[in-house]
């Protein structure tokens, strides 16, 4: 019986003449250099580098707060709420290192991942190149990249998987192991990285899914116990702006398939273009290898089940921003055809090239369209920033509503307070009455001294709602 499943413990190369020497190693930055140069220069020119922005609820993983700072869903909280422990644990640290530091470390990390799973996936370095640029430019990760402070240790841990995986082999174990931390992180890494290690080892296609069920209850399971000890309920208690409906009987059945049918159906409709492509390179690698097509058809189909049967189970909504898995799911039938598909001729490179520059094209701009669509944000802090250095005052307050400015029409005092206080260490402190009352019949002006030294901040309108979100 344990020479049976002895296989399960092996370490299993995930292409002939895997990595085993430390030339093999540096080679697999080979054409690194290139995907570096040009995510750097996209980052560069769409102004992305130069104006960071953060959503108002990645500030509290990387921000000391004052007192009297009123802040969003804590690290601490979010361990209930989203069983994120591990990155609870990077708060900590986290709050010690500037913004800027964090975003560069997120996006490097980031970019590490895309280029490590490139080079699972496939071994030409030109292939290689190609499949990082769509990992990258990913329609879900355009909004997760807001999120860097939080989500630092999903990326790192999951590009240290991916290299763990080139360097010593896969391993069903390590494969479980890697699964149960994310879960603690980022919990659709999961299926994103599962759908991923397909497209490469399809031949153990009902092991992986095996696995993959196994260490997501383990991961659940681990969530829920940490919960129960330091906490007080075993579980994890969905936040209201998800809309939980968890399953109680026929009737929640009933609304919360409902849900998922929408889902697909919303996902069908997002990534359209990508499921056409997607399912053209599946149908032609079938003409090659049935058998590996089929295999890989059914993990990726398990996971999909499993990812909709968690969904029946909690009724909660699943942004888009959710659903990398989806798009991992596209990655791995590019890397199936350029796998299966026999002999390596200019007319498969020309197939592969014409099935991801409209994907690439579609990522980029959307990349692009929400750099820019935030980059006002940060561009009015800056300038907030030296109006108010410039007046030399150690005591700031702030009167009027912060939206009656164009640039922060969908901010709240608390994102743009949080966001001072980390990147510029200015505190921007709720007016008082007679404060905003003395400033009122004054020539309207942004930033206004006052007798005793002290700056109001005077937004053109309206009155400071401290509790808004």
């Amino acid at each position: 019986m344990v020479q049976a499943f002895s296989y399960l413990t092996k370490f299993y190369d995930p292409f002939s003449g895997a990595l085993k020497s430390r030339e093999q190693v540096s080679a697999l930055f080979q054409g690194f250099g290139i995907f570096l140069a040009v995510i750097l220069l996209f980052l560069t020119t769409s102004g992305a580098v130069q104006t960071i922005y953060f959503e108002h609820d990645d500030w509290p993983f990387m921000t000391r707060l004052l007192p009297d700072m009123a802040s969003y869903t804590s690290p601490w909280d979010k361990t209930l709420f989203e069983g994120r422990w591990v990155n609870w644990f990077w708060s900590l640290e986290a709050r010690a290192l500037p913004a800027r530091f964090l975003y560069c470390l997120y996006m490097l990390g980031y970019g590490l991942f895309c280029w490590l799973t490139a080079c699972l996936l496939v071994s030409k370095i030109s292939y290689r190149i190609l499949l990082a640029f769509l990992l990258f430019f990913s329609v879900p990760f355009s909004i997760l990249s807001l999120w860097p402070a939080t989500l630092t240790p999903m990326v790192w841990l999951s590009a240290l998987f991916i290299f763990s995986v080139l360097t010593l082999g896969f391993n069903f174990f390590l494969f479980s192991l890697y699964n149960i931390l994310i879960f603690l992180s980022y919990s659709p890494m999961i299926s994103s990285v599962t759908l991923l290690v397909l497209a490469v080892f399809p031949f153990f296609c009902l092991e992986i899914v095996l696995f993959y069920g196994l260490s997501y209850l383990a991961g659940i399971f681990t969530s829920f116990s940490l919960n129960k000890i330091f906490h007080g309920t075993f579980g994890i208690v969905l936040e209201g702006w998800r809309h939980p409906h968890p399953l109680h009987g026929l009737s929640d059945l009933k609304i919360n398939s409902v849900k998922v049918f929408q889902f697909w159906l919303e996902s069908l409709q997002t990534y359209e273009m990508e499921f056409a492509i997607s399912f053209l390179l599946i149908i032609s690698a079938f003409y090659f290898n049935r058998k590996t097509v089929i295999q890989f058809i059914l993990g990726v189909g398990l996971v999909f089940l499993c990812e909709s049967l968690l969904q029946v189970f909690s009724g909660a909504d699943s942004p888009v921003r959710s659903t990398y898995w989806i798009w991992c799911f596209f990655i791995g039938s590019f890397a199936l055809f350029i796998r299966t598909v026999e002999p390596d001729s200019r007319l498969k490179g020309c197939v592969v090239l014409a099935g991801a520059l409209p994907i690439l094209c579609s990522g980029g701009l959307l990349w692009f369209k929400t750099i820019q669509g935030y980059a006002k944000v940060s561009h009015y802090e800056s300038y907030l920033r030296n109006r108010i250095v410039s007046t030399g005052a150690t005591t700031v307050y702030v009167c009027g509503d912060v939206q009656t400015v164009p640039a922060l029409k969908y901010q709240a005092y608390r994102a743009v307070r949080l966001a001072m206080w980390k990147l510029y260490a200015i505190n921007l402190r709720p007016g008082p009455d007679a404060v905003c009352s003395a400033v009122a019949s004054s020539p309207w002006t942004d930033i206004q001294l006052m007798p005793d030294h002290s700056a109001v901040v005077r937004f053109p309108a309206g009155t400071l709602d401290t509790a808004a979100f």
